[in-house]
């Protein structure tokens, strides 16, 4: 479902893409997409990464995943 929002192209990532992981500093976050901001409680305070194959949702001042779904 997520896939057929606008959504940034994958990035390659160096890091586990897991629920608590931090991402790293060099990994930019994306603002989650206007279209999502209703399936998403609170948007204002995540972002959001995409890899291939994976997203993951990120609470944005803490760099940390708070949820991987495939995408």
């Amino acid at each position: 479902m997520i896939n057929s929002y606008s959504i940034a192209p994958p990035q390659r990532a160096k890091f586990q893409m897991r629920i608590g992981a931090l991402v790293p500093g060099n990994v930019d976050l994306k603002p989650i997409p206007p279209e999502l901001k209703g399936i998403i409680p609170d948007h204002q305070n995540f972002s959001y990464i995409r890899t291939p194959g994976q997203i993951a949702i990120v609470i944005t001042d803490k760099r940390e995943i708070d949820v991987v779904i495939p995408g």
